[in-house]
């Protein structure tokens, strides 16, 4: 299977960062019937990740893949809210940054 490009790009100075972004549906059948998605909160994110790294491209110097999931509901990948919220942890002004982690959160 061919390698994948990201959706989206942020260049910051001499880093990159390649954003792949899924969106997943718990509710769809074949993650029911594989994963029961019914019964397990976040399952679908969790193997939209696996999927997203499975074909993760060859990077240059310099970059972070980022495989950016959402389940249909709102419910973010464990790994999407950790990066989003370390992408924030430079913003040096205390109240910015709280309310964009609670955008995050909600």
């Amino acid at each position: 299977m061919p390698k994948k490009r990201g959706d989206i790009r942020i260049i910051a100075g001499d880093k990159q960062i390649i954003l792949d972004v899924m969106v997943t549906c718990p509710a769809a059948p074949s993650m029911v019937n594989r994963h029961n998605s019914h019964l397990i909160p976040g399952v679908a994110a969790v193997h939209g990740v696996k999927k997203n790294e499975k074909y993760l491209p060859d990077l240059p110097p310099n970059t972070e893949f980022v495989p950016f999931v959402i389940e249909t509901g709102g419910r973010l990948a464990k790994t999407t809210y950790k990066w989003l919220d370390s992408f924030w942890k430079d913003v040096t002004e205390e109240r910015t940054r709280k309310l964009r982690q609670a955008a995050v959160r909600s």
